[in-house]
C-alpha cells in the first residue's frame, strides 16, 4: 500500500515540476547552437567601458548613463553572486556617453559622504520639479550593508550631486530600481533576507518568495508584490505599467501600478526563452528589450573566471498583432542581436531614431556599441 501511495506521489509532484523544469532546461540553453559570429553584425566592442552593469538613455537629449567598474573587483565583491571579499570593494564609476557623437566621459560624484561605490542596477527620471534635471537612483553594495543612493543631474554638465542615502530593512538584497521623484521609487530584492546563493536554484521550482518594495513620497516603504527571480525593472513613458524581469526563468511580469497608492497588479508574463536581466523601453517607439546569457553554463562560469566568451540575446518585445491576440496573449517576443560576449550581457540599450544600441554587463570587458 505505501508502495502505491508513494508512486502517486511521485506522479504527482512530476506533473508539478514539469512544467518549471521544462522551463528550466530551455533558459539553461546548453542544447542551443552558438551564435554563428561573436561580435553581433554592426557592433563594436568599446573595451575602456567595462563591467557596465546597466545602461539608460536619455532620448531627449540622446545621452545615455552607464554604471561601469572593474572586471577583476566583480570576481572578488558583488554580494549578488555571494562574491563577499570585501578587498575587491571599491567605488565604481557612472558614466555619460553622447549617442549622437560617440563620445563619453565619466561623471563627478559631489557630496557623497561614502568611500564605496559598488554599483548594480539605476533607476532614471527627469525631475518633475525641474526638467532641466535628472534623478538617479542607483543601488549601492557596500560592505556594510547594500543601500539606494539618490543623486540629481543637471542636464548638459558632467557632475552627480548626491541628496541622500536610503536605508531599510524591507530593501535587503536590491538589485534594481524605478525612480518616480526625488523621494518616490520601486527596487526589486532578488533574494530573501539571508538565503545563500546555492539555495536561489529553488526559486525556479518554489512559490514566489523574491519581491518588489516601493517608497512613497512620504516615504513608506512597503512590499508590494512577490515574484520568482526579481530582476531588473523599468516602466514605460508614463509609469503606469512597470516590467520586471523573473531572471532564471526568462519571463518579463507586466504590472499596472495605481499612480495613487502605488499598488502593483500583475496583468501578463512574457516568456523569452532564456535568461533575462535588465529590460528597457525605447521610449522613440515604446518597445521593449531584454537581454541576457543563453548559455547558463558558461555564463556561472563567468562568475568566477575572467574573461570567459558568453553567449547572449537581446530580444525586442512587441505588441502581438497575430491572431492569437484573440487568446490574449499581448506581446510577442523576437530575437533581436545574438553574440557572444566577454562577460555577461546583462543590458541593452535602444535608440531607434539615431539607429543605435549599447550592450553592457556586470562583468563584461567592454561594452558592444552597435548601428541597427
Amino acid at each position: 500500500m505505501l508502495l502505491y501511495v508513494f508512486i502517486g506521489f511521485l506522479a504527482v509532484l512530476g506533473g508539478v515540476l514539469y512544467s518549471p523544469l521544462n522551463e528550466l532546461w530551455e533558459v539553461t540553453g546548453v542544447n542551443k547552437p552558438l551564435p554563428a559570429q561573436a561580435i553581433p553584425t554592426g557592433c563594436t566592442l568599446l573595451k575602456e567601458l567595462q563591467a557596465c552593469e546597466d545602461i539608460h538613455i536619455h532620448h531627449s537629449t540622446a545621452t545615455a548613463f552607464l554604471t561601469c567598474g572593474e572586471p577583476q573587483r566583480r570576481l572578488q565583491w558583488y554580494p549578488p553572486i555571494q562574491k563577499l571579499d570585501k578587498a575587491g570593494a571599491k567605488k565604481d564609476y557612472f558614466v555619460k556617453y553622447d549617442l549622437t557623437t560617440d563620445t563619453y566621459q565619466t561623471l563627478k560624484v559631489l557630496n557623497f559622504p561614502s568611500t564605496e561605490l559598488s554599483l548594480h542596477g539605476i533607476g532614471m527620471r527627469e525631475n518633475p520639479e525641474n526638467p532641466k534635471e535628472l534623478i538617479l537612483a542607483a543601488v549601492n553594495h557596500r560592505t556594510s550593508g547594500s543601500v539606494i543612493e539618490i543623486f540629481m543631474h543637471s542636464i548638459g554638465s558632467d557632475e552627480l550631486v548626491h541628496v541622500e542615502t536610503v536605508v531599510h530593512e524591507l530593501i535587503h538584497s536590491p538589485n534594481d530600481i524605478v525612480v518616480l521623484s526625488k523621494n518616490e521609487f520601486y527596487v526589486t530584492n532578488d533574494s530573501p533576507p539571508g538565503l545563500p546563493q546555492w539555495a536561489k536554484v529553488v526559486n525556479v521550482l518554489a512559490p514566489p518568495y523574491t519581491s518588489i518594495v516601493h517608497r512613497s513620497s512620504s516615504g513608506e516603504v512597503r512590499t508590494v508584490a512577490t515574484l520568482r527571480g526579481a530582476n531588473g525593472m523599468t516602466a514605460n513613458h508614463d509609469a503606469s505599467l512597470l516590467y520586471v524581469s523573473s531572471c532564471g526563468i526568462g519571463h518579463l511580469n507586466v504590472y499596472e501600478r495605481s499612480s495613487n497608492t502605488g499598488a502593483l497588479e500583475l496583468t501578463n508574463v512574457i516568456k523569452t526563452g532564456h535568461i533575462i536581466d535588465n529590460p528597457s523601453v525605447d521610449y522613440n517607439t515604446g518597445e521593449l528589450y531584454v537581454t541576457g546569457p543563453t548559455n547558463g553554463l558558461l555564463n556561472l562560469k563567468s562568475f568566477s573566471t575572467l574573461g570567459v566568451q558568453v553567449p547572449f540575446q537581446v530580444s525586442k518585445i512587441i505588441n502581438n498583432t497575430d491572431s492569437d491576440s484573440f487568446y490574449g496573449i499581448r506581446y510577442k517576443s523576437h530575437p533581436f542581436i545574438s553574440g557572444i560576449a566577454p562577460g555577461m550581457a546583462t543590458v541593452s540599450v535602444v535608440d531607434s531614431k539615431l539607429g543605435k544600441a549599447l550592450i553592457g554587463g556586470f562583468n563584461m570587458q567592454g561594452t558592444f556599441v552597435c548601428k541597427i
